[in-house]
Formats: C-alpha cells, structure tokens, sequence
C-alpha cells in the first residue's frame, strides 16, 4: 500500500530511487529541501519518487499549492461549482481550488480530470499561468525552437520556456508525451530559479533586532519580518513568528522573545521592555541647583549612591538645601524614593526652618529590600503621605548600579578590538551550531539505523495495547479449549480417539506458532516505538540547545556593543 504524502518532511528526505546519477535529481533534491514534493511512503516506512512516472493533474495542483504558497479560497465550495467531477469532499478540495482561483487550472468542458496526466505542451502552458513567466519574458530576443509540432495554443508558451531557458530542447519538444514526476521537478525547479521563489535556505545569521520599549498600558507591536544572511551572503527579509504565549506585557518588566523562521533552523531574539508609568517624568540633573515649586526652596544633589548588603540595599543621598528668598522662612521639606512597581518610601527627619540666605548640607539613606528596584528620587514640600509622583515636583532619577560604575570612564573597548570581537563571535557560533546539528544527525541516524535493522531482523506488527491484549486472550482462550479436548481424550485408546488427538495437537501446534509470531512482532513494535519515542525527545532537545545558543549569541553580540568582552 502506498500514500501520497500532503504533510510536511524533513529536508533530509531520501528516495530509494533517485540517486545522483538520475538526470532530475537536483531539481528532485532541492524541492525537497523545500517541503514542495514528498513522494510516497512505503509499508517499510522507506520512501520513493518514482521519476519514471505520469505525474497526474491533481498532484501537479498539489505541487503549485505549495511551491507558490497559495492561500486557501475562503468559498472552496462554490469554486468547486465551476467542476462536474470535483467536490468539497474531494481529498485535494483545497489544492483544485486555489489552483482555479490562481487562473492556474481551468478545467476542460467542466471537468478537472484530477487523474489524467499532462502532456509536456500542456505543462509549458499552466507554468506560464501559474509564474506569469509572460512578465519576465523578453519577446525581443526569442530563441529559435521548433514550434512545428505544438499545438498553435501551447506555441507561445513553449517559446517563454525557451527564451528563459527553462527548456533546453529547442529541436524537439516532445509536446505530446506525458510529463514524468521527475521531469516535471526539473520543470518546477528550473522556473522557481528563474522568478526567485526558489530561495538559498540556508540562514547564516540573523541580524539583530532593536529592543521594543513601551510604558506600561501600550500595545506591544513586534515586528513581522527580521533581516537574515544566507550562506551565499545575501539579505534579506524574512517572516518571523514571535512566541508570545509566557509573557505578560500588561506588567512592567524585561522580556526577551524567541521569533521561528519558517523553513529555517535558526531563531530570532528581541527584547521587549515594559516600563512603568513613572518614565514619563522629566528627571533632572545631579549637581544643579533647582528650585522647587511649591515652597521656592533652592535644592541641589550632589551625588545619590547606591550600595549592597548582605540582607538589603540602599540609596544615599548628598543633598543641599538654600533659602535664597530675601524676605521668607522655608520649612526643610522632605525626599521620597520611588522603585520600578511604584512602591514609594518616604525620608524620615531634618524638617526644619530655612532662613533668608541660609544653606544646609545633609545626606539621607533609604534602606530597603533586594527585590525592590529604586528608580527615583522625588522632593516636595506635602509628598510624605502620596501614593503617587506629584507633578510639579523635583525628580532625579537613580542610576543603575552598572551604569554608575561606568560614568565619566572612556570606552575599555576601542574599534578595532570591538570588531575583532565581533568577528570571533560569530566564528564561535556558527561553530557551535554546527557542532549541535552534527551531534544531531549522528544521534538521528544512530537511532534510525537500529530502526531498520529491527525491521530487517523482525516482522512488525501494528497493535493498539487494547487490540493486542484482546488478540493473545482470544488464543489463549481457544489453546485451552483445545488443551481440554486432548486431555479428555487421553484416556480413550481407540483408534477415532486417537486421531481425534493428533489432529487437536496440530491445531494447538499452530495456534501456538500464531501466538509466538505475534508476540514477536508485539515486541519489536515496541522497541521501534521506545525509539521513535527516544527521537522525538531529542528533537525537543535539540531544538531547546539551538535556542539557547542563539540566546547565548544575542547576548554575547550586546556585550560587544556595550563595550565588554564576553570571552573573559
């Protein structure tokens, strides 16, 4: 029994019938990779091509669904309409119709004929429609090709084939005979070269991407295509699909998102930063006399200092407070710390009177725990009791440990160093995902090698646990009937007796025989089922250590361009 395959494969498919030496086996190979064609899958799980053969209408619908990407008409079954002998029900419903809707296929007197072949005349006329190779042909220029035999339909088509030199037999077309699944790949291939379908896959970097930062409340909008590097170094474009299901943006906080290529094994990376409320305020200056609004006192910080403990940390601030009114006594007002999650602590002490002139210097420290972040620090004159940042007041904002440690400092990395860094890092990617596809295919094929030698070594059978539990009772049950009959004949020396017995004895010989063949198939399904199962969690594996790499190299390549070395 044999199946023509719709689903997806791997890229890594081989065909027990197409080899190197057949004459389509590049177009065959490259479609492939490109989950285009399938081919058929055998009872032994091995797979054919089949070049030699017709390729029917139907498939070759199949073939331009997916090589074209077409999308699935919304209103199948009134397309259908258009067709006596193709309905909803029809197993490639969706292929035929968007197919018809692409102007692909047309059909014939009101009929798809889903089962009858192509002639090769034909085909150079449904590739034409299916590319629009009639927008990219030059009728300036047309190759000399012997149109004698085409059909005066077919004629114009066939000559776009040869001026684009997608058929190289000029002098004789063979327009009549049907087209083969091998050369119909060819076909396929040699066209897709031709428009730029057929793209170079193979993605050797994927370019970084600028982090998203929203206040908390906006819509997060990720990006739909990220820029990749083929391994023939070209750029391009290419759709993104972001998984987003663990994440929260309602909530303030860093959040770095994987994105999966389509057909690619590489990964994206973008950072989402979710900010509070509070990033709206205008944050001023250290070592800047500013005056506050509400009780027109002179206030400058010197310098806010943040340190670690052992159970908490804190913020110290070096402030100065002046009264440079002429005429008016100010009361001292109080400091207030503000952290990321909007919590708030205000200062405690020093509330005193200001005179005219007069200038006070002091510092305050606010302690608090490690999981709170400090984010700034707020003063005015009635904030002791607020939930909330007022809006006339003085903000300064608290710099993150990281980049205190940094300022006033020149760069420890100069260019050139940075781009030797840059360079490596990329070497040591690139080597480290071949090293983790290669652990890969040697695990894969170790597996599928003693996949096959069981089914060389061993029958297989396919049984449900219920199927085949059902299936030993049921002999059992008729092994012990037999088993009764012989020993009620044991004791009878007559001759009917006795016959009667050996012919019971065989029956249990070859009921037992059934029962150890099916036991012995059990047993080898069940190890090729540990297998597929080994195979699969490897996959998860393997993909989990592709992901981690790549988040490895994203953050590699930020601390190359904030200045630090991640080889240290």
């Amino acid at each position: 029994m044999f199946t023509f395959l719709v689903s997806d494969v791997s890229a890594e498919t081989t065909f027990t019938d197409v080899n190197q030496n057949n004459s389509h086996y590049e177009g065959i190979m490259h479609l492939t990779e490109k989950n285009i064609i399938n081919g058929y899958t055998l009872k032994d799980g091995t797979k054919e091509y089949r070049p030699d053969k017709e390729i029917s209408r139907i498939h070759t619908a199949v073939l331009f669904k997916r090589a074209l990407e077409l999308p699935v008409p919304k209103d199948v079954k009134e397309i259908l309409k258009n067709f006596k002998d193709i309905n909803s029900s029809h197993d490639y419903a969706n292929e035929i119709a968007a197919t018809y809707e692409a102007g692909i296929f047309k059909g014939s007197n009101g009929y798809f004929n889903d089962k009858k072949p192509l002639t090769r005349e034909q085909m150079a006329s449904v590739l034409v429609r299916a590319f629009h190779l009639d927008k990219i042909n030059n009728n300036d220029k047309n190759v000399k090709v012997n149109l004698k035999n085409v059909d005066p339909s077919h004629q114009a088509n066939l000559q776009i084939l040869a001026n684009l030199e997608i058929t190289n037999q000029l002098k004789d077309f063979r327009p009549n005979q049907m087209v083969t699944r091998g050369q119909f790949a060819t076909f396929l291939y040699r066209t897709m070269q031709v428009t730029g379908d057929l793209k170079d896959t193979t993605i050797v970097k994927v370019h970084p991407i600028n982090d998203i930062v929203v206040t908390k409340g906006e819509k997060v909008v990720l990006p739909e295509t990220v820029t990749v590097t083929y391994n023939n170094g070209k750029n391009d474009d290419v759709a993104v699909k972001w998984d987003t299901e663990k994440f929260d943006f309602t909530q303030t906080g860093t959040y770095e998102l994987i994105g999966k290529i389509k057909g690619a094994d590489v990964t994206a990376l973008i950072v989402v930063v979710v900010e509070s409320e509070l990033e709206k305020y205008k944050f001023l200056e250290i070592n800047t006399n500013y005056v506050s609004p509400d009780n027109k006192m002179t206030v400058r910080i010197n310098s806010i200092d943040f340190t670690e403990h052992e159970g908490h940390n804190s913020v110290t601030i070096n402030y100065t407070e002046k009264n440079d009114t002429k005429d008016q006594v100010i009361t001292s007002t109080g400091f207030k710390i503000f952290f990321k999650n909007g919590n708030s602590e205000p200062q405690y002490g020093f509330f005193n009177n200001l005179y005219p002139g007069q200038e006070i210097d002091r510092s305050y420290t606010f302690k608090f725990l490690k999981s709170e972040s400090p984010f700034f620090i707020e003063y005015a004159d009635d904030n002791f009791f607020t939930d909330k940042p007022l809006e006339g007041s003085l903000k300064w904002k608290i710099a993150e440990r990281a980049e205190q440690e940094v300022q006033n400092e020149e760069p420890k990395i100069e260019e050139p160093s940075k781009i030797e860094l840059l360079n490596n890092e990329y070497d040591r990617h690139q080597k480290a995902i071949g090293e983790i596809k290669e652990k890969k295919d040697e695990y894969v094929n170790s597996i599928e090698n003693k996949i096959k030698q069981i089914r060389r070594e061993s029958p297989v059978g396919y049984y449900s646990d219920y199927e085949y539990e059902k299936l030993i009772g049921d002999l059992l049950r008729e092994m012990s009937g037999l088993q009764s009959k012989i020993d009620l004949l044991a004791s009878d020396n007559s001759y009917a007796a006795q016959t009667e017995r050996k012919k019971l004895e065989e029956e249990l010989s070859k009921i037992n025989s059934e029962m150890e063949e099916i036991q012995i198939k059990r047993q080898a399904q069940l190890r090729i089922q540990n297998l597929e199962d080994m195979l699969d969690k490897y996959e998860k594996e393997y993909k989990n250590q592709i992901d981690q790499e790549y988040k490895l190299h994203e953050s590699n390549l930020n601390k190359i361009k904030n200045g630090m070395n991640p080889f240290d």
